[in-house]
């Protein structure tokens, strides 16, 4: 496969070979990159208000020493120059790959900025193209064909996939990929062992990962599955507040932990000063009350999601379900015949850009009822295909061989 005449190909230094990508051609995803600008104009423009407003008048107040009072703002700025950064790379940068006999650098460039990643040679055994991706449309998981805004990967000896190059069409990313194995080979021809390094092209295609069959259930599994008249029943006890959060009160409580620093420091510099009169005074008891309701209602969900237990039956053609958590017990019911499917999904929650997951029972319109959410996706798998096995349209029984996916 030739190269596009849209990417220039250029030397290098050490021999290599340098791609340079054109701008991002992103049509309606180009709000992939505003977002992110947005986002960060508003972190900044809030950061200028603290700034100016609080600290300000903390200044006004007890002089110079009340600028500290700005120290907290540094992070937020921090924040938003990353996320203008991001945006602006993507939105309206360009990708350029550098190919050496020692290593693979990526840069994605919009103007000043820069962006580097890197992989060394030696490890890569594969290079992948991915133009197919997950994601969720109306709480549902869906399958999404982006030919145009492909991914190039490389797959390492160490396990870790490295992403090269971002948002250009799979022939071009095809093309490149072709090209960087063939290099390889070529800077190999001279070694010992050749024959142990054949770097192959892959293109990737993503497949529906919630109707996943796991026919055995994980052997850390606390799960209790009996059979009863007319079915089975599966008891699933509470995963605890560290292991069933998902992350979700390790964040709770570092947060409440910066709350509990920064109103101890604000509000000692207000009680002690002389601005009980002032209008700054009132707004940052409603300012912190804001921020203490945020960080008190994630540690309540995270409790929450490590206390919840439930208990599902099939007997009978119906399914039952009974929930418990903090705010009390819930009963759902459904027919057999009147579901669609029962699968693990996406909740819609995130912990560092991964989806949390959690087992969704979908009815004949689609509607799909999650619960379990953070629970280990092994122990989701295996209790969608229990269940999904006994839905009157789905064949029932053991995998016809032993290469099922586990």
């Amino acid at each position: 496969m030739s190269l596009p005449v849209e990417i220039q190909v250029l030397p290098a230094e050490n021999s290599g070979t340098r791609y340079v990508f054109p701008r991002r051609d992103l049509g309606k995803y180009h709000w992939l990159g505003v977002f992110p600008i947005l986002m960060g104009l508003g972190m900044a423009g809030f950061m200028v208000f603290w700034t100016v407003g609080f600290a300000g008048g903390f200044a006004e107040s007890f002089g110079p020493a009340g600028w500290l009072a700005a120290l907290v703002a540094l992070p937020g700025f921090l924040g938003a120059g990353t996320l203008i950064s991001v945006g602006m790379l993507v939105g309206f940068g360009h990708a350029e790959l550098v190919a050496t006999e020692g290593e693979i650098v990526c840069w994605e460039r919009c103007g000043l900025l820069r962006w580097k990643r890197k992989v060394a040679t030696d490890v890569v055994q594969q290079f992948q193209v991915q133009s197919t991706f997950q994601g969720t449309t109306n709480g549902q998981p869906r399958v999404y064909h982006l030919d145009h805004f492909s991914l190039l990967m490389a797959q390492t000896s160490t396990g870790k996939p490295r992403w090269l190059v971002l948002g250009y069409p799979k022939a071009w990313l095809l093309a490149v990929a072709e090209d960087l194995a063939r290099s390889l080979h070529h800077d190999l021809a001279t070694e010992s062992a050749p024959q142990e390094r054949v770097i192959t092209v892959e293109e990737v295609t993503v497949s529906d990962p919630g109707l996943t069959d796991r026919w055995e259930q994980p052997t850390d599994s606390p799960i209790i599955h009996e059979e009863i008249p007319g079915g089975f029943s599966l008891l699933v006890p509470a995963p605890g507040v560290w292991k069933g959060s998902a992350g979700l009160f390790t964040f709770s409580l570092l947060w409440c932990g910066f709350m509990v620093i920064f109103s101890a420091v604000a509000g000692g510099i207000l009680i002690g000063g002389d601005i009980k009169d002032d209008k700054m005074f009132w707004i940052f008891p409603l300012f912190s009350l804001l921020f203490w309701a945020i960080g008190i209602g994630l540690m309540i969900a995270a409790i929450n999601m490590g206390r919840r237990q439930a208990v599902l039956a099939v007997t009978h053609g119906e399914l039952k379900l009974m929930q418990s958590s903090l705010f009390g017990t819930s009963r759902n019911d459904w027919q057999l015949s009147e579901l669609q499917t029962v699968r693990k999904g996406p909740s819609g929650m995130s912990v560092n850009d991964v989806p949390v997951m959690q087992l969704q029972i979908v009815d004949s319109s689609g509607k799909a009822y999650g619960l379990l959410t953070g629970r280990a996706d092994a122990e989701l798998e295996w209790m969608a295909t229990l269940l999904r096995q006994q839905l009157p349209h789905t064949t029932s029984g053991e995998p016809a061989s032993e290469n099922a996916n586990y």
